[in-house]
């Protein structure tokens, strides 16, 4: 069997040379699925009837997975190879993740100065729990660590698919015991949670901000009205609900603000797929010892009810048939409502550093009312059903404008001490005198001549702006391997759809080689419900539609508009501004003057305009030429 040994060592060495070359030691791919696999894996290279080594035989050359067992004196530890279980430790680093980190490192430094002042929490929504229809209880997908207690005869048992419309959504705050040192501990705390119905208390800014005043005025008040601390500073995973760029987040910010009667408001966020940075995460692994081992599903409505929303597939049309029957919404909730009690039992029943969880009811439509209506201190014809991110208000963008500060992950609102501020004079600072003279912003991280970030001391109280951001060089405008893999993909013709990104809400082509099915466009679907996409990321990272349905990937937040959007050679979809995003685009006198010149304008919004981007055009029209031509050659 000389033979045999001797090409598997080659064959080992090969890998080795292989994962030599990388620059971690992850492997992502075993290099054979079992040991029969790689016997036959060796025979393969081997001339037709070599003799081989049995496959127990072949194992016991390995080396023994725990040398302090009994068994490992059975191993002879010939070849340095052994079993083991995927971990899932790999995260997504992205360009900015340095930049806030540090961000984060200044915050601490900011609330540990103002820790007399100050309240910290961490916010953040927890998976998507699936629910099940009735009779047909779906795993909530958590990973058991351990068996649960059930009686004897008993089975725990759940469906074996995990296709569902319904779901639970927990939303945690994480109310940080602020530590006097910034290197110290920002994990001891109370945990408050929120369990919310996925379809009809959909989180959004405005309820989580009607749901923090709440907790604050229940918890953190002497008055029952006013924030017991001036300052409130709040750090969170930045997603669409939290999104510190959104006009609906700073509306929902200043709402706070005004609620509580603070001096100031920090809200500060991670970089893209850097959740793990937030506190609250590590909340939710105790949020999933009352999850593992459960399978969910909702009680049963009428028949009538039932059998309306039988064909319903998707989270759109269960909405879209709900408005127009009021009943199916009432009883939908009404049958949820029972397991979001046994959820929030389940809940109350754990405990966090010694103190017990505590479960918050999910805000009602007339307290988010209640609040949108405080906002008439600054505007009195503001309406309480306005949409926030298209609110129209002079008073409120001029507020905005003279009393806070944004940047890509940081806004903040602070009150000022001008004479002619009615709302400041009315609402004079809290704080102390000597304390709101020497409170400042929280600083952008900066960097130094040598390229090093400077420290909190060296930078609070002097203007600073976010341009040390990795994210604004861009990427290399190379294109990436895997794009021109698909380079014949990529194009106009193949155009199936769109979708958003959850970081900045740009729209992104989906690309595909044929029309899609409606498993692959149920599939889309999914990835836009549970908010996955973010820009230059593939939409299936793997799976079987990883290579059947596209993104381009060599773009970020950063980069425009692709114009396969504009092309209209398989869809026509709505007009986007081509630098944000925005459906709200100008048609001023210059885009219609550049229309009648140029073949292709693309769309505009007026705050890109305002910002001083210039409208892209392409193809003069050849009039247009004609008339450059003879401006360059009057003679002719």
């Amino acid at each position: 069997m000389k033979p045999f040994w001797k090409e598997l060592s080659k064959f080992f060495d090969e890998k080795a040379a292989v994962h030599e070359r990388r620059s971690n030691d992850k492997l992502y791919l075993p290099f054979a699925i079992s040991v029969e696999d790689l016997r036959r894996q060796i025979l393969d290279r081997l001339p037709e009837g070599s003799e081989a080594p049995s496959v127990s035989w072949l194992k016991l050359n390995f080396s023994p997975a725990n040398v302090y067992n009994t068994t490992a004196k059975n191993y002879t530890g010939q070849y340095n190879v052994g079993f083991a279980v995927q971990q899932r430790l790999v995260r997504v680093q992205h360009l900015d993740s340095h930049y806030c980190a540090v961000l984060f490192l200044m915050l601490k430094e900011f609330a540990c100065q103002m820790r007399e002042y100050s309240t910290f929490q961490c916010m953040d929504d927890k998976a998507i729990v699936p629910l099940g229809e009735p009779g047909h209880p779906v795993s909530t997908g958590v990973r058991a660590h351990h068996g649960g207690l059930i009686g004897g005869c008993m089975k725990v048992v759940a469906l074996d698919h995990d296709f569902h419309v319904g779901g639970i959504i927990p939303s945690v705050c994480f109310m940080n015991d602020i530590p006097e040192n910034p290197k110290d501990s920002f994990y001891n705390g109370h945990l408050y949670v929120t369990v919310k119905d996925k379809v009809f208390q959909a989180p959004s800014p405005l309820r989580h901000s009607t749901e923090s005043v709440s907790l604050m005025r229940q918890c953190y008040s002497d008055d029952d009205v006013n924030l017991r601390t001036p300052v409130l500073i709040r750090y969170t995973d930045g997603g669409p609900d939290h999104r510190t760029t959104y006009k609906s987040v700073k509306i929902c910010a200043l709402m706070e603000f005004i609620a509580l009667d603070l001096d100031m408001i920090v809200c500060a966020r991670t970089a893209p797929c850097g959740s793990y940075a937030n506190p609250a995460e590590r909340t939710m692994s105790l949020l999933n010892l009352a999850l593992q081992n459960v399978a969910l599903e909702r009680t049963a409505m009428s028949p009538n009810c039932e059998m309306q929303i039988k064909s319903v597939n998707s989270l759109k049309s269960l909405r879209n048939l709900a408005s127009k029957n009021q009943r199916i919404k009432e009883e939908y909730t009404q049958a949820v409502g029972v397991t979001l009690n046994i959820l929030k039992e389940r809940f109350k029943r754990l405990s966090w550093k010694g103190e017990s969880v505590c479960v918050q009811e999910a805000a009602s439509q007339e307290e988010m009312n209640a609040l949108v209506e405080i906002l008439k201190v600054l505007d009195e014809n503001i309406q309480s059903d306005s949409n926030l991110s298209n609110l129209q208000s002079k008073a409120v963008d001029a507020f905005l404008e003279s009393h806070s500060r944004s940047r890509q992950y940081i806004f903040q609102i602070k009150k000022c001490l001008a004479d002619n501020c009615g709302y400041c004079v009315l609402n004079p600072p809290r704080l102390p005198d000597e304390v709101f003279h020497g409170l400042h912003f929280v600083p952008d991280p900066t960097k130094d001549e040598n390229g090093q970030y400077k420290g909190f001391k060296d930078l609070y109280g002097t203007e600073t702006n976010d341009m040390d951001r990795s994210s604004l060089k861009g990427k290399s405008g190379e294109s990436s391997e895997r794009d021109k893999k698909f380079k014949a993909v990529l194009v106009g013709t193949k155009v199936t759809g769109f979708v958003i990104c959850t970081e900045r809400g740009k729209r992104r082509v989906i690309y595909a080689s044929r029309k899609l099915n409606r498993m692959e466009e149920r599939a889309v679907e999914r990835v836009q419900e549970k908010l996955l996409y973010i820009c230059g990321s593939p939409l299936f990272p793997g799976g079987q539609y990883q290579d059947i349905i596209l993104c381009r990937q060599n773009i970020d937040c950063s980069s425009p508009i692709e114009t396969q959007y504009y092309a209209g050679a398989t869809q026509i979809f709505d007009a986007v501004c081509f630098h944000c995003g925005d459906s709200d685009v100008s048609n001023s006198e210059e885009f219609r003057r550049l229309q009648e010149d140029f073949a292709i304008v693309r769309p505009i919004c007026q705050a890109c305009l305002h910002a001083g981007k210039q409208i892209s055009t392409r193809n003069a029209k050849k009039t247009q030429k004609m008339i450059y031509t003879h401006t360059l050659n009057p003679n002719k």
